[in-house]
């Protein structure tokens, strides 16, 4: 992998995709990894966004090593360095749900940092205290909840924060992040510091200035923005607007997920109690490596549900195992380009929601384990021959 410093030449230039709806063309200013390393380009079953960047390191929508995972982590990270306390990180959900966590310990592991809080966006009722809600203007599902944080110490954090650090997997408009932002100052105007981390960040200079001129907090010249590949893109419309997918059901039936409330992100996570959710992970994997055969080993994440299923896999590509992580989605993309494989079934959480798996093998050679909080998914269980577990 290129080195955290590699700004060089050859990481720039324009490149154009061919889509469903459209062209897609990016120029990319500068990069810490190879466009192609980072990600790829599809469409997405959606009016508002036909487009959507592929991440290639963040286990959703790409199979991938997770060492490589790590190495992102670690590289935003170090980009982030220290931040003056007590911090908050907010993760949007689904997507960055395990970046943001893995960007956390991997900043508590850097900086020693204590004074600390994690917390993510859901789109599940957890009957609990809301602290913020936002909308995702160009997503399939737009509300974002953040619940009030769990314990005493956790919600002095979150109300007395110096540095809020967000965290995404893309910045295009910015808007998202902004709206995140705005609703956080309501809660906490004195904060002083803004971080926001993804791994491509195609917000132009011109957006930059013009999203720190709109902040109602002060200082706004504190926004930092934190990736491995910087640059813009242009989507030209070709023809008739794709129409949105009506088999497609993204938005759920906010019944309430008591399961869900054992802490796992949602209500806020002290730097002890991330690390004793990640050793919990560890353990497993040592205990599930002892049964293993010398083969490879492939381990699925489920939709909010990443970063312990990421342990999971890492632990044992740690132990040597030749190790694959993904996870399954709400988010529908087109069966095209780099969208090699697409599987749908209804999700484990009981909405009744379409979730999908994207560029599996079917015929895999080593174990598959299916990493769940809460519920089953026996269709994508058979036809992946998986087992089943919870962490």
């Amino acid at each position: 992998m290129s080195s955290p410093n590699d700004k060089s030449p050859l990481n720039q230039g324009a490149r154009s995709f061919e889509l469903e709806g459209g062209r897609l063309t990016v120029k990319i200013h500068w990069a810490d990894q190879p466009f192609d390393e980072l990600c790829a380009v599809a469409s997405r079953l959606n009016a508002k966004r036909p487009f959507i960047f592929v991440s290639k390191v963040l286990g959703k929508h790409w199979p991938c090593q997770p060492q490589a995972m790590t190495w992102t982590h670690e590289a935003l990270a170090a980009k982030l360095g220290p931040l003056p306390g007590p911090v908050l990180f907010l993760a949007m959900a689904e997507t960055a749900i395990g970046l943001g966590r893995g960007v956390y310990e991997s900043w508590l592991d850097l900086t020693g940092e204590e004074a600390a809080l994690f917390s993510h966006t859901t789109r599940y009722n957890l009957g609990r205290p809301v602290a913020l809600k936002i909308d995702e203007p160009h997503s399939h599902a737009r509300d974002h909840l953040v619940y009030e944080p769990e314990g005493e110490a956790a919600q002095r954090i979150f109300r007395e924060a110096q540095s809020l650090v967000l965290v995404d997997d893309e910045i295009s408009t910015g808007r998202t992040l902004f709206n995140l932002a705005l609703a956080y100052s309501q809660r906490n105007q004195g904060f002083k510091k803004l971080a926001l981390v993804c791994l491509t960040n195609w917000l132009s200079e011109e957006g930059r200035v013009n999203f720190l001129a709109q902040a109602p907090w002060k200082p706004r010249e504190s926004a930092r923005f934190v990736s491995l590949l910087a640059g813009e893109f242009e989507f030209e419309a070709q023809g008739p607007p794709s129409p949105p997918a009506p088999l497609t059901r993204s938005v759920g039936d906010w019944a309430l997920k008591e399961e869900l409330v054992i802490n796992r992100g949602r209500l806020g996570l002290r730097p002890a109690q991330a690390r004793a959710l990640t050793q919990k992970a560890q353990r497993a994997a040592e205990a599930e490596a002892r049964a293993l055969g010398p083969g490879p080993v492939r381990v699925v994440g489920s939709g909010e549900f990443l970063h312990e299923p990421f342990v999971l896999a890492r632990t044992l590509e740690k132990m040597g195992f030749a190790t694959i992580f993904q996870s399954t989605t709400r988010t529908p993309l087109a069966f095209e380009g780099p969208i090699k494989g697409k599987w749908n079934f209804l999700d484990n959480y009981g909405e009744g929601l379409d979730n999908f798996l994207y560029n599996a093998d079917l015929d895999y050679p080593g174990q598959t384990f299916l990493a769940l909080e809460m519920g089953s998914l026996p269709t994508l269980s058979g036809m992946l021959g998986a087992r089943d577990i919870q962490l």
